[in-house]
């Protein structure tokens, strides 16, 4: 029952290529404080480095950032501050809107958005911004969790001047922020869309690809399946991965941190809306993946689980592996990074096996609290 999940594998892959670049990794460790691990690499100058010093097309110029992640939003405000703006960073849209409204004298110069955020997604805040004709001297940029075709199109529909894909890279921040502000400004024409509150919204995040050039936004949210998922991974990163990809499919799914959250889950699921599919984080702390599924099979979350459809979910690659989630009475097995065609496979699979015998939406209680 240890604190962390994880086998190690992580850190044997970094002190390998730290090595194979040239350097190594040392760790100093002290008992009930904690460890803190450093590498060193062998590098040279890039021909192409930002200099850390201010940029002139981005120095003095208001910028925000409206980004949930506390540690995205750090690294752009410290980046920008080094380049010389005046940054002011908030971590959702109704924040974002106030902090519009207070420098609507002195305007933004640009607004950075990220794409995936909490009840109001960076698209949704965009075509906000743009029904308000007040903000149309700000420029938009998306930063994107993908990169596919017909993004810019996609983007520019919803009124966004420019995009780069996160991981931010420095040269993509560079060359998005010097683009839109060295640019002319843009005669903008109202955003074909249905406006957008902040108090009633919560807009559904459509796949990119699907939206034509002259589509417009669509006005009804996507169908959402009925199916009921469980998703248990002890990572929030990983949790809030698979949560878009699930949305971008068409799905719902409650979380659960590590095994014995989900078992509470399933005990507390109402009879009549029983959970149909657990995609199952193999290396979690207080009780993982392997032996969540053993208690499940042994009756632990109800008879009604016992041959639940579990899909391992699992960052390692090596030989054996998936026959070590099969043999602990898992279904299917689905590897790290998540393949989104790969997941749509499994779920329609298992859905479809399921839809003959489900309760209709309309016959459902709520869905067990997370």
């Amino acid at each position: 029952t240890r604190h962390y999940g994880g086998t190690g594998l992580g850190l044997s892959i970094c002190k390998r290529l730290s090595e194979l670049m040239g350097g190594g990794l040392t760790v100093g460790s002290t008992l009930g404080e904690g460890s803190r691990f450093e590498f060193t690499i062998t590098m040279e100058a890039s021909d192409n480095a930002v200099a850390a010093h201010s940029i002139a097309e981005i120095a003095d110029k208001p910028i925000l950032i409206v980004d949930d992640n506390n540690t995205n939003r750090a690294v752009l405000h410290k980046q920008l501050k080094q380049w010389g703006a005046k940054v002011t960073s908030v971590s959702n849209a109704a924040q974002a809107l106030s902090a519009m409204e207070q420098a609507i004298d002195k305007p933004f110069a640009a607004a950075l958005i990220d794409m995936e955020m909490p009840d109001i997604s960076g698209p949704a805040l965009g075509q906000a911004i743009r029904e308000e004709r007040q903000y149309d001297v700000t420029p938009l940029v998306m930063m994107t969790q993908m990169g596919e075709l017909g993004d810019a199109q996609y983007f520019a529909n919803l009124g966004f001047d420019t995009h780069f894909p996160k991981p931010t890279t420095i040269s993509d921040l560079r060359d998005a922020l010097t683009g839109v502000l060295s640019a002319a400004p843009v005669e903008r024409s109202a955003v074909g869309a249905v406006p957008v509150t902040v108090e009633n919204s919560k807009m559904a995040l459509a796949p990119v690809h699907s939206a034509a050039p002259d589509d417009g936004i669509q006005e009804n949210e996507p169908e959402v399946s009925a199916f009921r998922i469980l998703l248990v991974d002890d990572n929030e990163i990983n949790q809030q991965v698979a949560m878009g990809v699930l949305e971008i499919l068409g799905y719902n799914a409650d979380v659960a941190d590590h095994g014995l959250h989900a078992l509470d889950l399933l005990k507390k699921a109402p009879d009549d809306s029983p959970y149909e599919i657990i995609l199952m984080d193999c290396q979690m702390p207080e009780m993982d993946g392997y032996t969540a599924t053993g208690e499940i099979r042994s009756g632990a979350a109800g008879d009604r689980y016992k041959d639940l459809t579990i899909v391992a979910m699992t960052a390692n690659a090596m030989l054996g592996d998936k026959e070590k989630c099969l043999d602990s009475g898992m279904n299917d097995y689905l590897s790290k990074p998540i393949d989104p065609d790969r997941l749509e496979e499994i779920l329609q699979k298992h859905d479809q096996a399921h839809s003959g015998v489900r309760p209709t939406q309309e016959t459902r209680s709520a869905p067990a609290a997370t």
